[in-house]
């Protein structure tokens, strides 16, 4: 029981917050348009790139 708990509580959340819902559709709005200004990307190590897979200082260092 605790598995099933743990693999949709976050999506419980995400349907219980108003406005998730809508940043996520706008979301993929514009990436199925192309556009992908100022988005983040991240890989399984949490290291971010833009869209173009260039690695982004998300920090303001360097």
């Amino acid at each position: 029981m605790a598995g099933v708990v743990d693999k949709w509580f976050p999506f419980a959340c995400a349907c219980a917050t108003p406005g998730y819902l809508d940043d996520v559709e706008h979301t993929v709005k514009r990436l199925a348009e192309g556009d992908t200004e100022g988005m983040v990307f991240r890989d399984e190590d949490g290291r971010a790139y833009d869209a173009e897979n260039n690695p982004v200082d998300v920090l303001g260092r360097g």
